[in-house]
Parts: structure tokens; C-alpha cells; sequence
């Protein structure tokens, strides 16, 4: 059920996707490399400030237009109406 979209692809480096199921939306992104890497985040998203992290193994930071991502981390970040409290722990 719902879809999936692969962005950056043309980077090995990161794997980050766009997850839809009916009204709602995750970012997933994974630094795969001991490099940072700016992520040009609204080129995929305009709706990018309506995301909030959920998961990130760097601890909390903001969805920004331009997300510098650190080594190896990976963030999970969702809509601002899909956190409730079964997405909180």
C-alpha cells in the first residue's frame, strides 16, 4: 500500500526515499559514508518545515531546505499531523 519514491539516486552514497500512504508522508535519509553531504531537501519536497524528525541517530535537529547530513547518520522525519501518540516513544 502506498508508494514509494527514491530521491538522490545518483548518489551512492545516500539512500533516502519519500514514503505516501494515503495522507501521509515520511522522509527517510541515510548517510551510507564517513562524509558529510548537503541535501538540496526542497528540491524533492516544498512542503519540507511541515516534517519533524522522529528517529535520528545524531539526536534532535530541524527539517531545513538545505540538511547537512553528518557520517553515517540516518534521520526519519514525518508530517507534523502524523505525530500522535502512536508515533511517539
Amino acid at each position: 500500500r502506498g508508494d514509494f519514491l527514491e530521491i538522490f539516486k545518483k548518489d551512492r552514497n545516500i539512500f533516502a526515499y519519500i514514503r505516501r500512504y494515503k495522507n501521509e508522508k515520511a522522509l527517510v535519509i541515510n548517510n551510507l559514508s564517513q562524509k558529510e553531504f548537503l541535501l538540496p531537501i526542497s528540491m524533492y519536497l516544498a512542503d519540507y518545515s511541515s516534517y519533524k524528525l522522529a528517529l535520528g541517530n545524531y539526536g534532535q535537529r530541524k527539517m531545513v531546505d538545505n540538511l547537512l547530513l553528518r557520517p553515517f547518520e540516518t534521520s526519519i522525519f514525518i508530517k507534523k499531523y502524523m505525530i500522535n501518540e502512536k508515533y511517539r516513544r
